[in-house]
């Protein structure tokens, strides 16, 4: 079967560019894609694209990712779903061409269900997930072909220079010098954090709270356009149970006792937006 060619990667200039050279990806044979000076990246069976070059190693299992997108199935953070979707619709008009990057996209489902809502809502758009962890955009591409999915290091983003609209950083490391590059003037980063009460029935909760450092960090770079808290008690079937403790977050310090007696649990999350400056 002939694999998709991400709309994002036809378009004139592209915004992906070779990380060995930096020169313009704009090409695709039976092989893979080539940029200008003749490097060659091969397009996954899964549709993904690895720029990487690389398998670096990982806190995370990729179990634990597939743990995250189970979860993300039974509405564990459909809260945080609708307040992005909320956001963006807030910020950006059905009539705007966006393109949307999501840096540390991780198995992408939060992302998928976000661009898959957006094109129901006939927002015009283009979607690049990136994530250093291949099982993961392996997973993410599996699910969702419409968008760009690239095995990439957030640390150096292989975009062009004022390429992407929009930058969502959900729960992952963040470089904030890569997302002021990559966006344009009057770009948007939506970036979300741990609540000072996420996960609070938990012992692992005080090992994720206090973000005064990244909430300050984020002022630095871009100023705070605002700042939205999503908090809610999530009940518990027993099927989520195992999940959460499975989570990445959780996986290394939570007791399977502590998790099977409870019957709820705290969903606290921070959403950080900010613009880059004109």
């Amino acid at each position: 079967m002939e694999k998709m060619i991400p709309d994002v990667l036809r378009e004139n200039p592209c915004p992906v560019y070779c990380p060995v050279c930096q020169a313009s990806i704009n090409s695709n044979n039976t092989n893979g894609f080539t940029c200008l000076n003749g490097h060659q990246f091969d397009q996954a069976a899964e549709g993904f694209i690895n720029l990487l070059g690389r398998r670096p190693r990982s806190l995370f299992k990729a179990q634990y990712f597939n743990t995250s997108r189970k979860l993300m199935a039974t509405g564990f953070f459909v809260g945080l779903e609708r307040k992005l979707l909320e956001l963006l619709y807030a910020e950006y008009a059905v009539n705007d061409s966006l393109t949307i990057l999501d840096a540390g996209t991780g198995e992408g489902m939060l992302f998928s269900n976000i661009l898959l809502c957006m094109r129901w809502d006939q927002y015009r758009h283009q979607g690049i997930g990136i994530d250093h962890f291949m099982p993961a955009v392996k997973t993410a591409a599996r699910h969702f072909e419409k968008a760009l999915w690239l095995v990439a290091d957030i640390q150096k983003i292989p975009l062009k220079s004022g390429s992407v609209d929009v930058v969502l950083n959900t729960l992952a490391p963040a470089n904030y010098e890569e997302f002021l590059r990559i966006l344009q003037p009057g770009g948007l980063l939506i970036k979300t954090i741990p609540g000072p009460e996420h996960l609070k029935e938990l012992s692992v909760h005080k090992h994720i709270h206090g973000n005064d450092h990244t909430q300050e960090l984020f002022r630095q770079y871009f100023g705070q356009l605002q700042q939205v808290r999503v908090r809610f008690q999530k009940e518990l079937l027993e099927e989520e149970k195992d999940l959460v403790l499975n989570m990445p977050a959780t996986a290394v310090q939570c007791e399977e006792l502590e998790l099977q007696q409870l019957s709820t649990i705290t969903i606290d999350l921070i959403i950080l937006c900010g613009r880059k400056a004109y």
